[in-house]
């Protein structure tokens, strides 16, 4: 109920029900913008083992697991994001947000750079 009451005095309108608790716009989009961390980290992955497979460096080694254990971050934190929702209602989703697209930026540069 708590969470539904500081839906309402921020008057932002739920998106998606979850048993009794609603997910607002501000955590899809934590969400979404996690997923998408998660597919840039899938998609350098791929490359980086593209790029083992034909260099055989020991540094591509280290950057596929640098690759991996972000993919694996970016699956938990929406994860933990969709827990976090029922609770937490946007004073916590908003300030979030703005990490998660700082973070996306980063992610979608460092694919940038990598596959020029």
């Amino acid at each position: 109920m708590r969470f539904w009451k500081e839906v309402k005095s921020a008057g932002i309108e739920p998106i998606i029900v979850v048993g009794p608790e609603l997910i607002g716009p501000f955590w899809l989009a934590n969400i979404g913008l996690v997923l998408l961390s998660a597919v840039l980290m899938a998609i350098l992955l791929i490359t980086y083992f593209r790029n083992f497979s034909r260099l055989r460096s020991k540094f591509v080694i280290g950057l596929m697991v640098f690759a991996f254990l972000l993919f694996a971050d970016n699956l938990v934190a929406a994860y933990m994001y969709f827990d976090l929702a029922k609770a937490y209602g946007p004073p916590v989703a908003a300030p979030l947000l703005v990490i998660n697209v700082i973070g996306v930026l980063g992610f979608a540069t460092l694919l940038w750079t990598t596959m020029r």
